[in-house]
């Protein structure tokens, strides 16, 4: 950052960056790149002329 930036404007721009990019991770940590991903073959739900 810049050096004449206030030390406190520049405090809540790090935690508000840091928050976001910890809840950004952990969820695609958590719950993987499905969300990310488009969805494979082998999630598809079978069709109607298998049976």
């Amino acid at each position: 950052m810049a050096p004449h930036v206030y030390y406190l404007v520049a405090n809540f721009i790090a935690i508000v960056f840091t928050s976001v990019l910890n809840f950004v991770l952990n969820d695609i940590w958590t719950f993987g790149r499905a969300k990310l991903l488009p969805a494979s073959k082998s999630q598809e739900k079978p069709s109607d002329d298998a049976q």
